[in-house]
C-alpha cells in the first residue's frame, strides 16, 4: 500500500503563539485609543476648567478668523453641505453604475438596499418624513453663517 505524501508540518504551538501575540496587539491597540477618548468624555462631563479655557479660546478665535474672512465660511459650509442626502444619492447611483459595469450586481443590489434603508431611517417619526408630517426640525439653533456679521451669543452682539 502506498504511502500517502507527507505534509510539511508545523510545531504545534506556532498557530496559537500567532493568535496570541495578534489578541494582545489588538488589545493594547484598543486600550490606546479607548483610554484618551474616555479621559477626554470624563474631563467635558465634570467640566475642567483648562479644558474649558482651551475650548473658549479655540472658539473666540476660530469666530474671529470666521467674521474675517467669508471665504472660509462659504467652504465649511461647502464641505458641511457635502454630506447631505442628494451629494450621496449622487455617489451611491454612480457608484451602482460602476459596479454594474464590472459585472457586480449582488455588490451593487447591496449598495441600493443599504441606501434604500438608510435613507428609511432617515425619516422622521412613524416613518415619514418630517416636513409630509406638517413639522420642521424642531428648533435648531441658528449657525455662524446666518449670524450677523459680529454677533455671538453671551456677547450682546458685540465682539
Amino acid at each position: 500500500m502506498p504511502n500517502a505524501p507527507e505534509v510539511a508540518s508545523t510545531s504545534s504551538g506556532e498557530p496559537s503563539a500567532r493568535l496570541d501575540v495578534r489578541v494582545v496587539l489588538a488589545a493594547v491597540s484598543l486600550a490606546l485609543l479607548v483610554f484618551p477618548f474616555g479621559l477626554t468624555l470624563l474631563l467635558v462631563k465634570d467640566r475642567w476648567a483648562p479644558l474649558l479655557r482651551l475650548d473658549r479660546g479655540a472658539r473666540d478665535s476660530l469666530h474671529r478668523y470666521a467674521v474675517a474672512r467669508p471665504g472660509f465660511v462659504a467652504a465649511m459650509q461647502l464641505i458641511s453641505n457635502s454630506g447631505s442626502g442628494a451629494v450621496w444619492a449622487v455617489v451611491l447611483t454612480l457608484s451602482v453604475g460602476w459596479l454594474l459595469w464590472r459585472r457586480l450586481p449582488r455588490l451593487a443590489l447591496f449598495v441600493v438596499i443599504t441606501a434604500a434603508g438608510s435613507s428609511l431611517l432617515n425619516h422622521g417619526q412613524n416613518g415619514r418624513p418630517s416636513t409630509a408630517a406638517g413639522s420642521g426640525r424642531p428648533g435648531r439653533p441658528r449657525t455662524w453663517a446666518e449670524l450677523p456679521e459680529c454677533s455671538r451669543p453671551g456677547r450682546g452682539g458685540r465682539v
